[in-house]
């Protein structure tokens, strides 16, 4: 039984150094992000959009949404959104139709933060199904290897914000998106 025990102890003591030989590897390897400016991020998504929808078309009802996240993901503010701050959240709400999700599915992948998108509607019935863990999960921010980008974290677009219906838990009714937010901020 001792001999097992400091297997056990052993083994975790080489797994702990395993780990940080790699992440000290990680850290000393050459910088190969890969960052774009406005001007390749638009050729890229523009790529991506066609690619996804041949008849895709940027027309006066999306090209605003377009020209504010080439903007937002590139960093490069320009004269269309003079008071945007590219360093906060991002909040874009339209007509329904207008290409919002469509975008934001397009942009997911970028240089600024990759991030996943998740349905209002999925994230307050996985709270009915879970509980506050749910809450906790989608609160605290994603660590992930590095990417292309040299990104360590992943960020969340939640989608429909405002679909959702208040939850219940055992009991615990809840407006889960409100209580995500304030979490989150």
């Amino acid at each position: 039984e001792q001999r097992r025990v400091l297997q056990q102890v052993f083994d975790y003591i080489h797994s702990r150094k395993a780990a940080r030989l790699y992440w000290a590897k990680v850290e000393q390897k050459k910088d190969t992000r890969i960052i774009y400016t406005r001007d390749q991020l638009e050729v890229v998504v523009l790529k991506k959009a066609y690619e996804t929808e041949p008849m895709f078309t940027l027309n006066e009802t999306n090209s605003g949404i377009f020209e504010i996240l080439l903007d937002y993901f590139s960093g490069d503010i320009s004269d269309a959104t003079p008071g945007m701050n590219p360093n906060k959240g991002l909040l874009l709400f339209g007509a329904i139709g207008c290409g919002k999700t469509f975008f934001m599915n397009l942009f997911r992948r970028n240089s600024k933060c990759t991030y996943v998108i998740r349905s209002c509607s999925q994230v307050s019935y996985e709270y009915s199904t879970e509980g506050f863990p749910r809450i906790e999960f989608y609160s605290n921010h994603w660590k992930t290897y590095r990417n292309e980008f040299g990104q360590t974290s992943t960020g969340i677009c939640f989608d429909d914000f405002g679909t959702e219906t208040d939850r219940k838990h055992f009991g615990d009714n809840l407006h889960v998106m409100g209580e995500l937010l304030m979490n989150r901020y």
